[in-house]
This record gives structure tokens, C-alpha cells and sequence, in this order.
């Protein structure tokens, strides 16, 4: 992710808007939270999770994210 885009995210969002970012790359994971720590407008929510790499409750699962799993 890019400043650019998070500013853009800031102008669109409504309030109380829900951006929801997911990666499997461990690298660019750390580089969007340095990027998105950078912007107070955004918090992390864990919703009753221990930490970022916790799946959240509901979430869906993407077909690459299949195959990868199938992979392991």
C-alpha cells in the first residue's frame, strides 16, 4: 500500500467506514502497518484476537488462499 492510496481511503471512507487489508506475504504485512501507523485516522481493530496474524471470526477464504493451504 502506498501513502497515496491511504489518503485516498481517507477521503472516501464514511465515518466509522471499515478498511479490511490482508496479505500472506510477511514482509509487505509489516509494510502496511508502518504505512497505516503513519495515519492516526485509522486504528487496528483485533475484534477478540491476540494478534494480526489470528484469522477473524467469519472470515472468508480467498481460492489462492485454498491452494496454499492445499500446498501445506
Amino acid at each position: 500500500i502506498q501513502e497515496a492510496v491511504v489518503v485516498m481511503f481517507k477521503r472516501i471512507l464514511k465515518v466509522e467506514g471499515l478498511l479490511v487489508m490482508a496479505t500472506d506475504d510477511a514482509p509487505y504485512a509489516q509494510w502496511m502497518q508502518a504505512i497505516m501507523a503513519k495515519h492516526r485516522e485509522f486504528s487496528l481493530i483485533l475484534e477478540n484476537r491476540e494478534n494480526i496474524y489470528e484469522r477473524p471470526k467469519g472470515w472468508f477464504v480467498t481460492r489462492y488462499e485454498q491452494k496454499a493451504i492445499a500446498r501445506n
